[in-house]
């Protein structure tokens, strides 16, 4: 092997160590796969199938605890605890909202995740505009501001996010659409 090659290679090596975060597999990981699943659409019903399935994976799997982190009104937030990647961008944050007795009527079911972006968000765009979910992208600053709560700044650090919401009221914009 020449010595150019294997500077190249050591290049490449220490570049895998020191950004481990910018290296995006092809092959989905089973969090994409259960995203997808839970942001799917019954076109029949326009109901999601199950989007639940990716709050008891992550649970289940001991990515976020079993409490929220935080609440606000129908609305539970989950900080994650290990690491995960949605389609290469690193989730940071699950909401999940649900009907809870006590506060009444009119929760807009369905969950939301945060993602700090890494490359590029076609696949994500496709999957939000498939599933009729809905799609924002804010600074660190922009979503702190956005957010009811305001989690610990180590959570929301530097960098570009997307907002990926599969709502009740996601689905409800684009039947008044139609």
């Amino acid at each position: 092997m020449k010595a150019t090659h294997i500077i190249a290679l050591y290049v490449v090596l220490i570049s895998l160590c020191v950004f481990p975060q910018q290296v995006q597999s092809k092959e989905p990981n089973e969090i994409t796969t259960i995203f997808v699943k839970s942001a799917m659409v019954d076109n029949e019903d326009r109901m999601r199938i199950n989007d639940f399935a990716l709050f008891e994976y992550l649970s289940d799997n001991k990515f976020i605890r079993s409490k929220p982190s935080s609440s606000y009104d129908m609305t539970d937030y989950y900080v994650l605890v290990k690491p995960a990647t949605i389609m290469g961008h690193k989730l940071v944050l699950l909401e999940y909202e649900t009907q809870k007795p006590s506060l009444g009527c009119c929760a807009d079911s369905g969950f939301g995740v945060i993602l700090l972006l890494s490359g590029s968000t076609k696949e994500l765009e496709k999957v939000a505009h498939k599933n009729i979910c809905s799609i924002e992208y804010f600074s660190n600053t922009k979503l702190r501001e956005r957010l009811f709560w305001k989690p610990r700044k180590s959570v929301i650090k530097p960098g570009k996010y997307a907002w990926v919401s599969c709502r009740e009221s996601d689905l409800r914009q684009i039947d008044s659409e139609d």
